[in-house]
């Protein structure tokens, strides 16, 4: 059982995309919600050390920016999983060792009558016996 008791979390990165089954409502863009988390087995050096190596979220914004920002998408399960193959992508070029990342992509609002808090989508590459640090 692989045990993952650190966590780097990225919450609520605000973005436009075109998103949308029919083609009026990808015409217009609009807001989705991604929040990241990405897990660790080992503690990242940077904790022991002020000038140790880091994980650069700014650039995983910017590559997961680049997915949503620049594409159309009908599905947000597809969108999720485009975003997901980005986050897998850079945490891989990272200097850290198995991170696993939980990915959750929110379209904040819906055509759907009486639908408040829009509808979502979750994926992760996390073994379903793996043991995490407690939810964030």
């Amino acid at each position: 059982m692989a045990h993952y008791p650190y966590c780097f979390t990225i919450n609520r990165l605000c973005l436009m995309a075109h998103l949308g089954w029919l083609a009026p409502e990808r015409a217009t863009p609009q807001a989705v919600e991604i929040d990241i988390r990405l897990y660790f087995p080992k503690a990242p050096a940077c904790m022991g050390d002020d000038n140790g190596g880091f994980l650069d979220y700014h650039g995983l914004c910017d590559k997961v920016r680049a997915v949503v920002e620049t594409r159309e998408f009908r599905l947000i399960e597809y969108m999720s999983n485009e975003v997901f193959a980005a986050a897998r992508q850079f945490a891989d070029a990272s200097k850290h060792e198995d991170v696993r990342i939980w990915l959750r992509l929110s379209k904040s609002e819906a055509p759907v009558p009486n639908l408040e808090n829009g509808a979502g989508f979750v994926l992760s590459d996390l073994a379903a016996d793996a043991t995490v640090v407690a939810a964030v």
